[in-house]
């Protein structure tokens, strides 16, 4: 169907392919990383935006910064209905780090 074309190159990005290859198989996060990750890139203009992967949670983020001179800021792409608990929140500052190298 053309709402079906319409979301689908989402998942056709090459960057979609690389969060892919986390091997976390969920969907929806990778849509919703997909989404930030593009909107990071194209309506924001950051720079360096990368996917990374936590294997502890199973999740995908990004990396970035607003301006080359800027902090590198780590982004966690959840979707609207995502409950966020105090432990989830926990486990996100305990497990998602800068990449190393």
């Amino acid at each position: 169907t053309s709402q079906e074309m319409s979301t689908d190159w989402i998942l056709d990005h090459p960057e979609a392919a690389k969060m892919s290859a986390f091997g976390y198989d969920n969907e929806i996060q990778l849509r919703v990383s997909m989404t930030t990750y593009l909107d990071l890139c194209e309506a924001k203009g950051w720079e360096e935006v990368h996917a990374c992967g936590c294997d502890k949670l199973g999740i995908i983020y990004l990396t970035a910064q607003e301006k080359s001179d800027s902090i590198v800021e780590l982004v966690v792409p959840v979707p609207l209905e995502y409950r966020l608990s105090m432990k989830i929140v926990s486990d996100l500052l305990t497990h998602v780090t800068f990449p190393v190298g």
